[in-house]
């Protein structure tokens, strides 16, 4: 199922962090929990489709040696863009998938 663009305009619109990224020890766990899951130490590269405001990514990009985020709202590639500013190894592109691949 893809959700149309509105939907996520609309979230931004309301907060920067619509799914409390940020806050919730929830959402905390969950990224310790992706980060635990990987086999290696190191990757050459990570994809990270639907990166919304880049609170995994940074710690993806920790794991890399070339990280790229995707995201279908500008806000949140906005966003993402400032949380990993100084993060010379990740990229954040505007798109939708798997149209935009």
């Amino acid at each position: 199922m893809s959700l149309d663009a509105q939907y996520f305009a609309d979230l931004y619109a309301a907060t920067e962090d619509p799914w409390a990224f940020r806050t919730r020890w929830y959402e905390k766990r969950k990224r310790e929990l992706v980060m635990a899951s990987l086999p290696r130490q190191c990757y050459q590269r990570v994809f990270e489709p639907a990166c919304a405001n880049g609170e995994l990514s940074a710690l993806l990009a920790e794991r890399c040696a070339e990280l790229l985020c995707q995201d279908l709202d500008p806000t949140a590639v906005q966003l993402a863009r400032q949380r990993l500013a100084e993060v010379r190894n990740a990229s954040v592109e505007q798109a939708r998938l798997p149209g935009d691949w």
